[in-house]
């Protein structure tokens, strides 16, 4: 992406944003802001936290007054709690104003999920200074090292880079968008019969 000039300033356009979540309270909660624009997928705007509630996210998604088109959760938003109430993570961010959600379905392993995100990073381009953070988790996302037996783990590490990486993970596990519009590409030194 470095090498392609994909890591730049992305211009936000007049256009629908999505959200795309990885979810968290005592660990990060994030979400990355995207648009499409042809075939591109534009990451424009990344923001984390932890110990807060969807309150706290929907005042945020607010206060960036981005047009939203959907919000994107992993399947753990359907994941069922008792409170006060049965209630799941998903039916609290309703409350809170965040809509319209779709949770997607749950990764059956690992590097299905890796591998997603390795097809889909082609079509990539992230803001570099609104997104910096999603960028240092890209960079750090990694194998868990095995130091008794002296090699990688078959599970990534988890850590502090890993819900941001996941955060772009639920993109690239999304239903394939239906381009908004084609690209305006120069056809100079073309013959066109």
């Amino acid at each position: 992406m470095r090498k392609q000039g994909r890591i730049c300033r992305i211009p936000i356009l007049d256009a629908p944003v999505y959200t795309t979540w990885d979810l968290g309270v005592s660990d990060d909660m994030c979400i990355t802001f995207w648009q499409d624009f042809g075939l591109e997928r534009r990451a424009i705007d990344y923001y984390s936290n932890s110990g807060e509630g969807f309150g706290h996210y929907a005042r945020i998604l607010t206060e960036k007054g981005y047009n939203y088109s959907c919000h994107y959760m992993p399947h753990d938003a359907d994941q069922r709690r008792a409170g006060v109430d049965v209630t799941t993570q998903k039916l609290e961010a309703i409350k809170a104003g965040i809509r319209p959600i779709q949770v997607l379905g749950r990764i059956n392993t690992e590097q299905l999920g890796i591998e997603a995100s390795r097809s889909f990073m082609p079509n990539v381009y992230i803001d570099e200074e609104r997104c910096s953070r999603l960028i240092a988790c890209l960079d750090n996302y990694r194998r868990e090292w095995n130091d008794k037996l002296g090699v990688f783990k078959d599970d990534p590490l988890h850590d502090e880079f890993s819900h941001g990486y996941k955060s772009f993970e639920t993109a690239a596990i999304r239903p394939a968008p239906v381009a908004m519009r084609p690209l305006n590409l120069p056809m100079t030194g073309i013959d066109m019969v």
